[in-house]
């Protein structure tokens, strides 16, 4: 404890260094500091080359930021909402509780037996999903790895979920990637375009029966203003604040030293006394 402080100018301008008030993650508790950390050393360039914040609507969108997010019918899980298809191409075979036995899909899927590839599909979404935030950011790595440079905007990053071989027109509000009429600039076959609309209604966010990539952004921006979204992004920028480079932050080192010596000294006599 410091008993007194003769410079009240250098108290004020230390108080923050031992006593700062953390505010208190009213909508974001779930998340923590060490996911974001992560997330922020992820997007450095030479990794994903890209602004962190980007991401934040998109998963929002997608699962609310949840590892146990699953979409039941597709079995696109976790908080990035990955299909086990792509699961399996990165690599992953289950956790402590169930191990993917070797070749059984590819077994299943020779055989055409259905009713064992959607089992085998379950029960790897399932391990998936009992991964935490942490541990499923390191799949998430790999999966945005490949679209590193090119996630410019949140829409990017929906891209990369819904249509990664067209990220690069993520930049283009009103490219078309489907319609209910069948249009689509990616050349999907009218009713193949009508069928992805059907399907995915929900992403036309203007109503106007196409789903654009402008559509993607918008999507995710309204996810990234909820209160939920914008509590992260604070976070996301205080840490990303925090983790400034050495020769940036200011060098109080001195006034430490001062601080502490002062403490040390006994208190001036009271000339009442």
């Amino acid at each position: 404890m410091i008993p007194w402080v003769a410079d009240a100018e250098l108290l004020a301008r230390l108080v923050p260094l031992y006593g700062e008030v953390q505010p208190m993650n009213t909508h974001s508790s779930d998340v923590s500091d060490a996911f974001l950390s992560n997330l922020i050393g992820d997007c450095h360039p030479g990794r994903l080359d890209c602004d962190p914040a980007v991401f934040v609507g998109c998963w929002l969108s997608e699962s609310g930021l949840s590892p146990r997010a699953q979409n039941k019918e597709a079995l696109a899980s976790g908080f990035f909402q990955a299909m086990p298809a792509i699961l399996r191409g990165m690599g992953f075979k289950g956790d402590v509780q169930y191990t993917e036995p070797p070749g059984a899909f590819v077994e299943a899927k020779r055989e055409n037996d259905k009713a064992r590839m959607r089992a085998l599909d379950q029960a790897l979404a399932d391990a998936f999903c009992r991964l935490s935030l942490e541990v499923q950011l390191v799949w998430a790595y790999r999966y945005y790895r490949p679209h590193s440079g090119k996630l410019v905007n949140p829409g990017a990053c929906y891209a990369a979920n819904f249509v990664p071989a067209w990220i690069e027109h993520a930049s283009t509000p009103t490219w078309i990637i489907c319609a209910k009429d069948g249009r689509s600039d990616g050349g999907l076959t009218p009713e193949r375009s009508e069928e992805w609309f059907r399907e995915n209604a929900g992403l036309d966010v203007d109503g106007d029966g196409a789903i654009t990539m402008g559509d993607l952004a918008a999507k995710a921006e309204r996810s990234a203003a909820t209160p939920r979204g914008q509590e992260l992004l604070a976070r996301l920028n205080a840490l990303r604040a925090d983790q400034l480079p050495e020769e940036t932050q200011p060098d109080l080192s001195a006034e430490i030293a001062e601080l502490q010596a002062l403490a040390a000294e006994p208190p001036p006599l009271d000339d009442a006394s």
